[in-house]
């Protein structure tokens, strides 16, 4: 799966041997950028809404080009300094010209580099720009909240209809983990997997102390549920689904705090990535022979273990993904955001929502009650 980050790519390349040369208004507007202008992302600058304007007369090819390489491409994570120290000399007369970030908005960025000696000046943007003028990558940042709803929805309706092919009724694992150290857990995630399709079927993430919370812990306290519990099969194992609770540990490590929609979207990522590679074929040599590694597990105490190792996993899943996204986004900027705000709906309230508040002027007040006894002693 790809980081999320800046991707660099120079709009203005230039030859092994740079000729000096001044730009004029044609050129300047040719180098600017290859997309539509919206104003919602315009600031108010003149030179801004001229070089903005210019995007209008660029093809719709190019933009499409621009989106498959939006995906498809690497893209890293670049300190300020390291980046702005490219764009501390002329490329033309090498004398010391430096660039000035003219635009940033989320991880776009926009840098101009005007030189004084020759006349050189070019401009600079970390990524392409999309449908409205958004930038590839902030788009694609924001994604989770996307792939929270519709993918993950998606994918239950598949597995789904890969059930229904199968007879002999379920086999069914669920377990819940608590998604933070010790006893101090905010979350718990209750997931089922599907044994015999090695898929996860459904999972639900809950918020210690919320009404669903309660919910389901008198539910599983009850009598009833109990006496279930002991009529449950011996015959097969929860390997797998303690294999996706070790999978989670990579999205949503549990040092680290999330809010609840981060945690959802995560979640639903990990469950996501489980399914797709959940049906890896054994990784075979040059001659055809299954490979094989020896492991030292803990609880041997120091025995080793074979174990045939797999192919490397696939996220192809997540193309498809920002290929979703992208459509939603184009088709409609305000059903993405309709998506978002009901996503947002459905958080719980903070686990302070409960405490008894109190006014600021009454509680310096108390303070200085208290204090000012021991002062008067």
């Amino acid at each position: 799966m790809t980081s999320v980050g800046t991707q660099t790519e120079d709009y203005n390349p230039l030859t092994s041997t740079p000729l000096k040369r001044i730009l004029d208004d044609t050129d300047d507007q040719s180098s600017d950028f290859n997309q539509q202008c919206d104003s919602s992302w315009c600031i108010e600058d003149d030179e801004d809404i001229e070089s903005e304007m210019s995007e209008m007369e660029d093809s719709q090819e190019a933009q499409q080009e621009d989106d498959r390489d939006s995906k498809s491409a690497d893209k890293f994570i670049v300190c300020k300094d390291q980046l702005m120290s490219l764009f501390t000399n002329c490329p033309a007369c090498f004398e010391e010209a430096p660039g000035v970030i003219q635009r940033q908005e989320g991880t776009f960025i926009k840098i101009k580099q005007c030189c004084s000696l020759c006349g050189f000046e070019r401009k600079w943007q970390n990524q392409p720009k999309m449908h409205r003028n958004m930038p590839a990558c902030n788009l694609l940042l924001s994604g989770a909240i996307h792939f929270s709803g519709y993918a993950w929805r998606s994918e239950q309706v598949s597995v789904l209809e890969q059930l229904k092919e199968i007879n002999g009724g379920l086999i069914l694992s669920g377990d819940c983990r608590s998604d933070s150290p010790g006893h101090c857990a905010k979350y718990g995630t209750y997931t089922v997997i599907e044994e015999r399709l090695n898929k996860v079927l459904d999972l639900q993430l809950v918020q210690v102390g919320s009404m669903a919370a309660i919910k389901l812990e008198s539910l599983a306290t009850r009598n009833t549920f109990l006496k279930d519990i002991r009529q449950l099969s011996p015959q097969h194992q929860t390997f797998s689904l303690e294999a996706f609770h070790s999978l989670i540990l990579h999205f949503a490590p549990k040092h680290t705090g999330f809010s609840y929609l981060g945690m959802h979207s995560r979640l639903l990522l990990a469950a996501l990535h489980f399914n797709h590679n959940s049906s890896r074929k054994l990784h075979r040599t040059i001659a055809g022979e299954v490979s094989f590694a020896v492991r030292y597990p803990r609880f041997r105490k120091g025995d080793w273990v074979i174990r045939p190792i797999k192919e490397s996993p696939s996220y192809d899943y997540a193309v498809a993904l920002m290929v979703s996204l992208q459509q939603t986004y184009s088709r409609s900027p305000s059903m993405l955001k309709g998506k978002s705000a009901a996503l947002a709906s459905c958080a719980p309230q903070p686990l302070t929502a409960s405490f008894q508040k109190v006014s600021k002027d009454e509680a310096v007040h108390q303070y200085l009650a208290r204090h000012s006894r021991f002062n008067a002693r």
